[in-house]
């Protein structure tokens, strides 16, 4: 038995009376609970619902409004290159008109990327697909008509093809048709196919209103202008006589004056106003309700020439509008209008519907929207005010019977919004499950975990009645062995034979004395090693009439591979002075050591060679490649300062490049002169490079990679930008201070983590 088994055993004896009370406070905890939780979950999700639908009715309201903005951008281009095909200079010769079309253009392409659904699926089941053709144009003449004046219109378009099939290819998804209706009769619809529609509205324009751009002057569906007003998208009040010096926008403050031309009017005739001010109709081609946005066009003499017309089938406006799984598929989402002179109990227009059949009527062709109305009065009222005050909101309200969310906000016309009505059960539904479910698996738990530990105290307590041993000695044992091991004894010894956990760990005692002295003999090794490597660095830095020279290298453990050395030569009057800086790979003991015999060969053959530095490096890579392993490389700069000529010489041996920093101008240059490391490719040829002229005030820079490649706990580089920084700073800094700068920095960089690599650095200042 383990000492686990044997801990486990005495504490579950003395927990089983708590446990048995812990259990039954759970049950009573659990059924007290249950309602608080019911009633939290909620109140959180309904306060996460109207959290949420507002965000993501923004979102829909954005998708909504850039389609109707890019409709808008083409319909423009359209009623342009309308009028540019009128005011053309030339007529172009007879085109081919055959079968009500005209303007072929055989470069276009009939794609089936452009093919609209409804073309080909429409409500009647034996109706044909329609014969569409995107590379010409379809055309229709009424009567009575100015049929010269129309052919002439039709000769003048037979050209501008290509824009229409360019124009639709940018629509939205959902648009069937572009028409022009022109007063001369013609009508010129694209794709060529279909039936042209018996009235189409004309006369729309837009202007900046209080929340965007807004629709302005008459909306019609054929009918001819009254003295009423137009309706939901139009000027005046519905039903109400509009006096010729009112311009559309004035609100009737009248009360009594407004119920009474109310109460005046027969319910037919609310429809039709309604109907007038609709943008909705039903395509004959189709028999689908569409959306209908219109421009006028005019003859290059400014007078009205007629409209252009854009068709989108309703679902597709509704497309993109689609909103998480959690909120169901039964969503109502729709575009409605808010009349400020109508009362609440008149309701709200609906103008745009994701299932508009169910909510409008359709009589021949046209289509008279719904209206939208809620049994909570009180809160209907407070929906309307805050959309005549453009203010999003959330309010919980009766939609056709049920309990919904109805989440609103304004769009880019002056009195429309968009509508989400959820209903509430979706919201609570989540909550509802989820308490259930709760509850399920909190009682499972807890009878679960209750059995388990009443039949693991049962079996603990018979254990503990049956075997009874003594478990202080072995921990007595290794107390006073541990004395002994910290007094400094490495040959203390416990001896246990429990044949459990205690033996392992008396094993475990006994291995870390002898461990512990050969570790400690290693630190004072690596150690000794340290100083040793240590003394190899320079003690002093030179003193040179024309320049400042400093080094630092800092190693990440006892000993490294990085070392940097300044070679003195021979003759003192020749001015000369060698700057080293090299990286071993690895780290450690070896590496230390290479460096260590490198820089004594360096040394010797810099002597030797004087000038010739690229022959100093041939000779070390030599060296290097004959008495090193595979894995073991240097990567070395080497230059030679003059400082009787204020130069440097230098070559490298795949070494980080130098850095120049001009103090004239600031800028910053890399001698970059790179061959591959030391010890790697046998008779490599190194070159030489220079000289450099430093003028007073610049600043050479060699490092190692450990500078740039530190880290720090987030998993961010010290990088080169930050290195360059604190030289572009270095003006009125000497050559030690730059050089304790750059170390200084690194080190708070990585702080409180350690670093990982050595940091090696010369600097060279010019005086």
């Amino acid at each position: 038995m383990t000492i686990r088994n044997r801990l486990l055993v005495l504490l579950l004896s003395i927990a089983l009376a708590p446990l048995i009370l812990t259990s039954l406070v759970h049950q009573i905890s659990i059924r007290v609970a249950r309602g608080r939780l019911t009633a939290n979950t909620r109140q959180a999700l309904d306060t996460n619902a109207r959290m949420a639908l507002p965000i993501q009715l923004g979102y829909l309201v954005d998708i909504l409004e850039g389609d109707r903005r890019l409709i808008l951008a083409l319909l423009k281009r359209q009623v342009r290159e309308v009028e540019l095909a009128l005011a053309a200079s030339e007529v172009p010769e007879d085109p081919d008109f055959t079968d009500n079309r005209f303007g072929f253009d055989a470069n276009l392409t009939n794609s089936p990327q452009l093919h609209h659904p409804y073309f080909t699926d429409t409500d009647d089941g034996e109706t044909a697909a329609l014969d569409i053709d995107y590379r010409s144009q379809g055309y229709s003449i009424a009567q009575p008509a100015n049929r010269t004046a129309a052919m002439e219109a039709m000769k003048r378009l037979s050209t501008i093809t290509p824009l229409y099939h360019e124009i639709y290819s940018q629509m939205p998804s959902g648009v069937l048709w572009l028409h022009t209706r022109f007063d001369n009769g013609l009508h010129v619809r694209y794709p060529a196919g279909g039936k042209p529609p018996e009235a189409l509205m004309r006369g729309v324009r837009f202007s900046a209103g209080r929340s965007g751009p807004r629709l302005q002057g008459q909306m019609k569906l054929g009918w001819p202008p009254d003295a009423r007003g137009q309706g939901p998208m139009g000027s005046g009040q519905r039903g109400v006589p509009r006096s010729p010096n009112q311009d559309g926008r004035q609100r009737f403050g009248n009360a009594p004056l407004r119920q009474a031309g109310q109460t005046a009017l027969r319910e037919e005739t609310r429809i039709a106003d309604q109907v007038r001010g609709s943008n909705l109709m039903v395509d004959p081609s189709t028999d689908q309700t569409v959306a209908v946005t219109s421009m006028p066009v005019h003859n290059p003499d400014g007078s009205p020439a007629g409209v252009v017309v854009v068709m989108r089938t309703i679902p597709e406006i509704f497309e993109n509008m689609q909103l998480a799984e959690r909120w169901g598929s039964n969503v109502d989402r729709m575009l409605i209008f808010t009349d400020p002179n109508a009362l609440p109990e008149d309701g709200i227009t609906i103008l745009l519907h994701d299932n508009l059949d169910t909510v409008s009527v359709r009589r021949g062709r046209r289509v008279i929207p719904g209206v939208l109305q809620s049994s909570d009065s009180e809160l209907f009222a407070r929906m309307i005010d805050d959309l005549l005050s453009g203010r999003p909101g959330v309010q919980r309200m009766d939609y056709q019977g049920r309990s919904c969310l109805w989440a609103y906000q304004s769009v880019a016309i002056e009195q429309a919004a968009a509508l989400l009505i959820i209903p509430y059960e979706r919201v609570t539904e989540l909550a509802q499950d989820l308490e259930q479910s709760l509850i399920k698996e909190s009682i499972f738990g807890l009878e679960s975990a209750m059995a388990v530990l009443l039949v693991v105290a049962a079996l603990a307590v018979i254990l503990a009645a049956m075997r009874a041993r003594n478990l202080t000695n072995p921990i007595t044992a290794l107390i006073e062995a541990g004395r002994k091991l910290a007094a400094g004894d490495y040959d203390a010894k416990v001896h246990i034979n429990t044949g459990d956990e205690l033996e392992q760990l008396g094993h475990t005692f006994n291995e870390t004395g002898p461990k512990l002295r050969e570790r400690q003999k290693l630190k004072h090794s690596l150690e000794l090693a340290g100083a040793v490597q240590q003394w190899f660095l320079p003690d002093r830095m030179p003193e040179l009439a024309n320049f400042q020279v400093a080094g630092r290298c800092l190693y990440c453990d006892e000993t490294g591979g990085d070392c940097y050395d300044f070679i003195e030569m021979s003759d003192p009057a020749s001015g000369k002075l060698g700057i080293v800086v090299g990286d071993v790979s690895g780290h450690g003991i070896g590496s230390a050591l290479l460096m260590a015999a490198l820089r004594s060969m360096l040394r010797m053959e810099a002597q030797h060679q004087a000038d010739n530095l690229a022959s100093i490096l041939n000779k070390l890579n030599a060296e290097l490649v004959r008495d090193t392993d595979d894995d073991k490389f240097v990567t070395l700069f080497y230059g030679l300062l003059d400082d009787n000529n204020r130069s440097m010489i230098f070559s490298s041996a795949g070494h980080e490049p130098a850095i120049h920093l001009h103090a004239d101008t600031g800028r910053i240059e890399k001698l970059s002169n790179n061959g591959p490391p030391l010890g790697i490719i046998k008779d490599q040829a190194y070159n030489q490079a220079g000289p450099v002229t430093l003028e007073p005030g610049d600043i050479l820079v060699v490092g190692t990679d450990g500078i740039w490649e530190t880290q720090n706990q987030q998993g961010q580089f010290f990088g080169k930008e930050r290195f360059l920084d604190i030289l572009q700073n270095a003006d009125d800094l000497s050559a030690e201070q730059i050089c304790s700068n750059v170390i200084d920095s690194v080190t708070h960089f990585v702080h409180p983590a350690s670093r990982t690599d050595d940091i090696t650095l010369i600097v060279v200042k010019a005086l």
